[in-house]
Protein backbone atom coordinates (compact mmCIF):
# COMPACT_ATOMS: atom_id res chain seq x y z
CA UNK A 1 0.00 0.00 0.00
CA UNK A 2 1.39 3.40 -0.95
CA UNK A 3 1.84 6.21 1.30
CA UNK A 4 -1.03 8.28 -0.33
CA UNK A 5 -3.15 5.00 -0.23
CA UNK A 6 -2.66 5.30 3.27
CA UNK A 7 -3.49 9.05 3.63
CA UNK A 8 -6.79 8.15 2.04
CA UNK A 9 -7.39 5.34 4.53
CA UNK A 10 -6.69 8.01 7.31
CA UNK A 11 -9.26 10.31 5.77
CA UNK A 12 -6.96 12.93 4.21
CA UNK A 13 -9.17 15.43 1.55
CA UNK A 14 -8.71 13.76 -1.79
CA UNK A 15 -8.05 17.01 -2.82
CA UNK A 16 -4.86 17.33 -1.25
CA UNK A 17 -3.98 14.14 -2.29
CA UNK A 18 -4.33 15.16 -5.61
CA UNK A 19 -1.91 18.57 -4.78
CA UNK A 20 0.38 16.28 -3.84
CA UNK A 21 0.44 14.50 -6.51
CA UNK A 22 0.69 17.40 -8.45
CA UNK A 23 3.75 18.30 -6.80
CA UNK A 24 5.44 15.39 -7.25
CA UNK A 25 4.97 15.84 -11.11
CA UNK A 26 6.04 19.23 -10.97
CA UNK A 27 9.20 19.04 -8.58
CA UNK A 28 10.64 15.56 -10.10
CA UNK A 29 13.74 13.96 -8.20
CA UNK A 30 17.04 13.78 -10.18
CA UNK A 31 17.49 10.03 -10.54
CA UNK A 32 20.82 10.14 -8.61
CA UNK A 33 18.91 11.21 -5.33
CA UNK A 34 16.11 8.62 -5.95
CA UNK A 35 17.82 6.20 -3.23
CA UNK A 36 17.54 9.05 -0.93
CA UNK A 37 13.67 9.07 -0.91
CA UNK A 38 12.86 7.56 2.27
CA UNK A 39 10.14 4.52 2.10
CA UNK A 40 9.12 4.21 6.30
CA UNK A 41 8.13 1.33 7.80
CA UNK A 42 5.48 2.46 10.20
CA UNK A 43 3.12 5.29 8.92
CA UNK A 44 2.44 8.43 11.04
CA UNK A 45 -1.17 8.19 12.22
CA UNK A 46 -2.55 12.10 13.29
CA UNK A 47 -4.98 13.00 10.65
CA UNK A 48 -5.16 16.83 11.54
CA UNK A 49 -0.82 16.76 11.99
CA UNK A 50 -1.03 15.96 8.24
CA UNK A 51 -3.82 18.19 7.49
CA UNK A 52 -2.07 20.83 8.72
CA UNK A 53 1.78 19.82 7.07
CA UNK A 54 0.29 18.93 3.88
CA UNK A 55 -1.01 22.45 3.54
CA UNK A 56 1.96 24.26 5.04
CA UNK A 57 4.15 22.14 2.14
CA UNK A 58 1.90 23.01 -0.31
CA UNK A 59 1.88 26.77 0.44
CA UNK A 60 5.79 26.54 0.59
CA UNK A 61 5.76 26.58 4.52
CA UNK A 62 8.32 25.53 6.32
CA UNK A 63 7.58 23.34 9.37
CA UNK A 64 9.38 22.78 12.47
CA UNK A 65 8.21 19.79 14.43
CA UNK A 66 8.22 20.33 18.27
CA UNK A 67 7.32 17.83 21.34
CA UNK A 68 8.40 16.14 24.14
CA UNK A 69 11.08 12.99 23.23
CA UNK A 70 9.16 10.13 21.82
CA UNK A 71 5.93 11.74 20.02
CA UNK A 72 6.44 10.56 16.31
CA UNK A 73 8.34 13.92 15.35
CA UNK A 74 11.33 11.49 13.65
CA UNK A 75 9.03 9.47 11.95
CA UNK A 76 6.45 12.40 10.73
CA UNK A 77 9.24 13.98 8.95
CA UNK A 78 10.12 10.51 7.36
CA UNK A 79 6.69 10.18 6.35
CA UNK A 80 6.01 13.22 5.01
CA UNK A 81 9.67 13.43 3.25
CA UNK A 82 8.09 10.04 1.19
CA UNK A 83 4.97 11.29 0.79
CA UNK A 84 5.85 14.31 -0.87
CA UNK A 85 8.82 12.04 -2.85
CA UNK A 86 11.72 14.40 -1.44
CA UNK A 87 15.37 12.66 -0.36
CA UNK A 88 16.85 13.27 2.96
CA UNK A 89 20.38 13.52 3.91
CA UNK A 90 21.93 10.97 6.77
CA UNK A 91 20.12 13.43 9.53
CA UNK A 92 16.78 13.05 8.01
CA UNK A 93 16.65 16.38 7.01
CA UNK A 94 14.80 16.99 3.86
CA UNK A 95 16.07 18.92 0.43
CA UNK A 96 14.47 20.28 -2.43
CA UNK A 97 16.35 19.65 -5.43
Amino acid sequence: MSLLDKLRELGISENLIKEIEKFRSQYPVDKEYESRIPVPTQFYYGRDVWEQAITAVLCGENLLLVGEKATGKNLFAENLAGVFNRPTDHAGMCHST
